[in-house]
């Protein structure tokens, strides 16, 4: 009973097998999907373009020569592989390169002047063009412009000091010119009262400026203990007098020595100490003058040295 059943099934089973062949046969091998076959890319070789580049770097190759320097083959790496691990190390090793270039740039003055500081600002401009956004570019450059505006500051301030200074020295020898012509003209007047009280006055014939001059006086030469003025350089306040008191400023700091001030009147005497100071000053701003003075009409305008 179940024999005939079986055979049936046999031959439906086998009839099936005959047709999915057939099938086959006639179509041939099927497609498959193209988004089942795995995609694969052979990985850009760039071991010996990182080695040339870390050798630029350690020989200062940084931006230059052009042709043979780290930001042209980085820019090269960059290119052929993108992705690789390494660029943002590079790209440190080369702002750190920038940064340490600036620093000896400013070094080289205790207080860097305007030419320092803009070389220094220029390498970290150079540096940014081949890492552009480094936080330490970011630190430095902010440093750099600290410093210039300190700078500026301090250039306004000497501009400003050197004008108020031309300018004092211009009203102390307007001053001292007044001065002068106060005194010639009271020493005009003098000799006409007294020629004209001995009835020598001839108004045809006023005096000449040889006859009003002082009496003339033999002035010492000055020393190494000593250091003479001429009077008109005294009451024009002369510059010309610079290398004779640095020369005495000197001698007096080697020597820890005191000094007396002579001159014809107070206002001589400030002045004369006053330059002194200075002078000593700007050789050694620590030293003491210690000064006395002797005012008088018969006093030469000088400095004296004493132990």
């Amino acid at each position: 009973m179940y024999k005939p059943f079986i055979t049936f099934i046999s031959i439906s089973a086998l009839t099936s097998l005959s047709l999915t062949g057939c099938v086959n046969l006639r179509t041939g091998p099927q497609a498959q999907d193209a988004s089942a076959v795995a995609t694969t890319t052979a990985p850009v070789i760039t071991t010996g373009l990182e080695e040339a580049i870390q050798q630029d770097i350690a020989n200062w190759r940084l931006s230059s020569p052009k042709g043979n320097n780290a930001a042209e083959k980085l820019a090269t790496l960059k290119e052929q592989n993108p992705t690789n691990s390494k660029i943002d190390s590079i790209e440190s090793q080369i702002a750190q390169r920038y940064i340490q270039l600036a620093n000896k740039a400013l070094a080289k003055q205790k207080a860097p002047g305007r030419t320092a500081l803009n070389k220094a600002l220029n390498y970290i401009k150079t540096a940014r063009t081949i890492t552009p956004t480094s936080p330490m570019l970011d630190r430095k450059e902010s440093q750099i412009n600290e410093l210039i505006s300190i700078n500026t500051r301090k250039m306004q301030l000497q501009k400003a000091k050197a004008k108020a200074k031309k300018k004092k020295l211009a009203e102390q020898q307007a001053l001292a010119l007044k001065t002068e012509k106060a005194k010639q003209a009271v020493m005009e007047n003098n000799l006409i009262n007294s020629a004209s009280n001995n009835g020598t006055f001839d108004p045809n014939q006023p005096p000449s400026s040889i006859s009003m001059q002082k009496p003339a006086i033999n002035t010492p030469a000055s020393t190494d203990d000593l250091l003479i003025f001429k009077q008109t350089d005294v009451d024009n306040q002369s510059l010309t007098l610079g290398l004779e008191l640095e020369n005495i400023s000197r001698r007096i700091v080697n020597r820890d020595a005191s000094v007396i001030v002579h001159a014809n009147s107070e206002e001589d005497f400030r002045w004369i100490n006053g330059s002194l100071k200075t002078y000593i000053y700007l050789l050694n701003a620590n030293f003491h003058l210690n000064s006395s003075a002797k005012i008088g009409p018969q006093e030469y305008p000088s400095i004296e040295l004493i132990q």
